[in-house]
């Protein structure tokens, strides 16, 4: 085990201690630079605000508490894994096409009773209640930032309530760092991410293209740097490492569950379903949906 800092970071990554494409970024071509700045004297005289020096405080903290195989609770860059609760998606007849009385919410099930009985659609999906964009849901794609996963629907209010008491779906933890996301390209479109399970359940031409498996912790991070590739640019910020993603495989459908299984062999497909909240409006040409 190495004792300076870069060589240890290294290490610690190596060997699974740290984890999160984000962080990999910042520690591997930051923390030593600016560890070295700071010791070896560089005529600064100031860190900043206290409340800036807490936070670096802090996230030091995670990561001493990481490489001694604890998660920090509430944290910022190593957090414990996030619960995730049933909840209900409902949105007005009127959503789609953001007329007049369009309107979206997310509750909690105890409160879909004081809901409208008609004139609106439900769905329940098992997800974190501090993730904000859960209107972006869509059961065959990764959308929203912290792991969603569908559950049932859509449908009326009380069909939602019997389809509640009758099942009684149970919360579980997820952990949202190094995620693995599938992306296809085909036909000079770049579609959205999928989880894996979801790609293993696709049959026919959803399985056409090359498809790129990629580790992320967010699926706009592994969206973004799979259309760079398509574009042909560069990613930003090639100093620090570039699109914070890791590149699992590429190749066909097949090579890329198998790569998938191999990384991940507790892996199972999921039904697939086309089920979401409708969207207003179309993504651009150049992205599958």
């Amino acid at each position: 085990m190495p004792l300076t800092l870069a060589p240890l970071l290294r290490w610690a990554r190596s060997v699974g201690l740290l984890d999160g494409q984000r962080n990999a970024r910042v520690q591997l071509a930051v923390y030593a630079n600016l560890r070295n700045h700071f010791v070896h004297g560089s005529g600064l005289r100031r860190l900043g605000m206290p409340n800036q020096s807490s936070m670096a405080i802090r996230d030091l903290t995670e990561v001493i508490n990481r490489l001694w195989g604890v998660m920090t609770p509430n944290g910022r860059i190593y957090p414990a894994p996030v619960a995730r609760h049933p909840l209900v998606l409902a949105w007005s007849d009127a959503w789609a096409a953001r007329g007049s009385g369009a309107e979206y919410k997310s509750l909690l099930p105890q409160d879909l009773p004081a809901e409208p009985a008609t004139g609106w659609s439900y769905l329940v999906v098992l997800a974190p209640d501090v993730d904000q964009s859960l209107s972006e849901f869509d059961a065959r794609y990764e959308l929203t930032p912290y792991p969603a996963e569908y559950l049932w629907g859509p449908g009326t209010r009380d069909q939602t309530i019997g389809w509640l008491k009758s099942t009684q779906p149970a919360g579980d933890h997820v952990q949202h760092l190094d995620r693995l996301f599938a992306i296809r390209r085909d036909g000079g479109k770049v579609f959205l991410p999928q989880r894996p399970e979801v790609m293993m359940s696709l049959t026919g031409p959803r399985r056409d293209g090359v498809w790129d498996l990629l580790m992320a912790d967010f699926p706009l991070d592994a969206f973004g740097h799979v259309r760079h590739l398509a574009r042909g640019e560069d990613c930003p910020d090639q100093k620090y490492g570039g699109c914070p993603v890791q590149t699992v495989a590429s190749g066909g459908w097949q090579e890329v569950i198998e790569a998938a299984q191999n990384l991940r062999p507790t892996l199972q497909a999921a039904t697939y379903v086309e089920a979401g909240v409708p969207r207003p409006d179309a993504f651009s040409d150049d992205v599958g949906y």
